[in-house]
């Protein structure tokens, strides 16, 4: 079995990014991130690609760390935006409690509020 890179086995056998993914039976899409090393080449890729050429063996792609390491860094910039976000609204709910207060605290606008009962009752 020969282990090749997918660039180099498609410039051995004249491939273009369209013709392989026909071949294989991918999306062109597919084949051009493991060419770029943007994915890792799963295991589902590799078995149709070896139904196909079966002397080859694929290596390369992105490696498993750097698909995690970019999954990480995901979830690090949707958890700094919820952050942002939360402490706008904490910025916010402090002004009204401070509104709240100042008007509380005037007894020029401060009101009381009494409920009596009902005559129903």
């Amino acid at each position: 079995m020969i282990e090749i890179r997918l660039q180099e086995f498609m410039r051995e056998k004249h491939y273009s990014v369209t013709q392989l993914a026909e071949v294989v039976g991918v999306s062109i899409s597919l084949i051009s991130k493991i060419k770029n090393n943007q994915v890792v080449i799963t295991p589902e890729f590799e078995d149709k690609f070896n139904r196909r050429f079966s002397e080859y063996k694929l290596i390369g792609g992105m490696p498993k760390w750097k698909k995690k390491y970019l999954e990480v860094l995901r979830e690090n910039r949707r958890l700094e935006e919820a952050l942002k976000e939360s402490e706008t609204k904490r910025a916010e709910m402090e002004v009204n409690y401070k509104k709240i207060f100042m008007i509380a605290s005037d007894p020029d606008k401060s009101y009381s509020v009494r409920k009596f009962g009902d005559s129903n009752e």
